[in-house]
């Protein structure tokens, strides 16, 4: 006797798995109602907390506000000897690339605190900046940034000494831990 072929075709678990499940028909809506919305996709943002990228220009969150503060801090650092050097430029150039400056217009923060500077003088800006970095880490952090610009091109004036003494006592940092965080500059700080 020969046996029976059947007309069902072979299924190996492989096939079985990846086998399409038929479609759901969608429901008719309501005339006026609205259409439903994937929750998994688009979600509204929650009360309280910041949107996670800062609006361009805007220093709209504390990464933002921080990263405004730093700019400022850099910038006195910068301009104490009364002008902006090459190498000074450089490396301010190369701060505002780092990821905490992102969508921060750095050019117009530098500007708006050179003028500052210029109208009510630095102490005031010192206290500003001072008040806006509110941990050890983030005054230690701008100190030594500033400490960075102001000896970038190779020589600290009397100025630029005055300015990071003035940073020094504004962040309320020690003679000993400004002398730690200035390295090889530390004779500044005597």
């Amino acid at each position: 006797m020969a046996a029976k072929k059947s007309k069902k075709p072979a299924t190996t678990k492989k096939t079985a798995k990846t086998a399409k499940k038929p479609a759901k028909k969608a429901k008719p809506r309501a005339a006026g109602a609205k259409p439903k919305t994937n929750t998994k996709t688009k979600s509204a943002p929650k009360k309280g907390r910041p949107s996670r990228a800062p609006a361009r220009g805007k220093a709209s969150t504390s990464l933002g506000s921080l990263g405004h503060t730093l700019v400022r801090a850099l910038t006195v650092a910068i301009v104490a000897d009364g002008e902006i050097g090459t190498a000074e430029e450089k490396l301010l150039a190369r701060f505002l690339k780092a990821p905490l400056f992102k969508g921060l217009d750095g050019p117009s923060i530098v500007e708006a605190t050179i003028r500052e500077c210029v109208e009510t003088g630095p102490d005031a800006i010192y206290a500003d900046i001072a008040s806006k970095l509110t941990t050890k880490e983030q005054r230690e952090a701008a100190f030594s940034s500033c400490l960075a610009a102001t000896v970038s091109d190779g020589k600290v004036t009397a100025s630029e000494a005055r300015m990071l003494h003035a940073l020094k006592d504004a962040f309320s940092l020690s003679t000993a831990r400004a002398k730690s965080l200035a390295g090889p500059a530390a004779a500044i700080f005597r």
